[in-house]
């Protein structure tokens, strides 16, 4: 599961966008595929477009979660934004996370089980 959500997330930034609707810091990682990022000094919750991945109480929720905020809690970002979902959070496609740290599978479980 932990492969698959940190593979979306690489495909989803490996695509590069050629205009940026805005950018900001992470500020929070609600599940594997929301976020909020700081907007205009207010923190405006976004949905990861291409990503569905368990909630929050559900099997494998929490590392979905521990693997999206190893990802890009805390950086730096760049959206592009796609419209908004049926609750309302605005559908992003991330186009770069600013980090200087690698995002693996070592750093997004604290170790990996086979």
């Amino acid at each position: 599961m932990v492969i698959v959500v940190a593979a979306l997330l690489y495909l989803l930034l490996a695509r590069a966008a050629l205009a940026a609707d805005y950018s900001g810091p992470v500020v929070s990682v609600l599940d594997g595929d929301t976020i909020e990022v700081l907007h205009n000094n207010r923190p405006e919750r976004v949905r990861l477009s291409g990503i569905d991945t368990p909630e929050k109480g559900q099997a494998f929720g929490n590392r979905a979660k521990q693997a999206a905020s190893a990802l890009v809690f805390g950086k730096d970002v760049i959206l592009q934004t796609h419209g908004q979902d049926k609750y309302r959070r605005t559908l992003v496609a991330l186009s770069s996370v600013q980090s200087s740290q690698p995002y693996d599978c070592e750093t997004a479980t604290s170790g990996c089980s086979s």
